[in-house]
């Protein structure tokens, strides 16, 4: 990508201000143009097709440009800007898809801790109940043992009215015969 944008910029240049010599040549030896151009594959050979070539000049070495290149140079500018385009897409992209997987991960890790958390909460009611249900047993069997009347037979009579509890209509049992 370094070596896109430095290929570009020179380009660029030279298409902007065709008659500065500042842009119409660059040093080997410089240490951006080096990294970039020189030791990177194939960014050289770029250069060299949009139409610098190497020369020697009071002793030191540059890639001048070549003006009969111009046509070469606009095409290998475009190419540069789309080929950047390009990569920016992808860069944006790939950025992206990074984002979205880490907000996935930090998704899942946080809804694993809610139903951790919510797993501690049911557990702690579950034994609250259970305390209390064991605290309420207690109680009733303490209080069973004293003085509890035993529980009553499911069909018997009730005392006072003379009604049974378990005929579907009211009888009356030992009342006289009313009379006019």
């Amino acid at each position: 990508m370094a070596s896109l944008k430095i290929l570009s910029k020179i380009s660029e240049n030279l298409i902007r201000e065709p008659e500065n010599p500042k842009f119409r040549q660059f040093k080997p030896t410089n240490d951006t143009i080096r990294r970039c151009l020189i030791e990177t594959k194939g960014a050289l050979e770029y250069a060299i097709e949009m139409g610098f070539r190497p020369e020697v000049k009071d002793f030191q070495p540059l890639y001048v440009w070549n003006e009969r290149k111009s046509e070469e140079l606009r095409l290998g500018a475009q190419i540069l800007q789309e080929t950047r385009a390009l990569a920016e897409q992808k860069s944006v992209r790939s950025q992206k898809n990074a984002d979205e997987a880490k907000a996935a991960t930090e998704a899942a890790t946080r809804n694993t801790l809610l139903a951790f958390m919510d797993d501690r909460k049911t557990k702690m009611l579950r034994d609250q109940r259970d305390r209390h249900n064991r605290e309420v047993q207690a109680l009733r069997s303490s209080s069973e043992g004293t003085t509890s009347p035993p529980p009553a037979p499911p069909n018997a009579e009730m005392p006072g009215n003379g009604y049974v509890l378990s005929s579907p209509d009211p009888v009356v049992v030992d009342e006289p015969p009313y009379r006019d």
